[in-house]
């Protein structure tokens, strides 16, 4: 899914950065975790050493 930012909006980017992840992440059956980092915000990417069957 693609989300269009809020031109109101002054901070730049399309806003698909955490979108294209998840998509990432889900083909690879990796999980997510976001840690507040004030300020700021990190995104932790966790891949399983052996991909799960599907």
């Amino acid at each position: 899914r693609l989300y269009r930012l809020d031109s109101s909006r002054t901070t730049p980017g399309s806003g698909l950065g955490l979108s294209l992840v998840k998509a990432v992440a889900d083909l690879h059956g990796a999980t997510i975790a976001l840690k507040d980092n004030n300020p700021g915000l990190a995104v932790i990417v966790s891949f399983p050493a052996v991909r799960a069957p599907t």
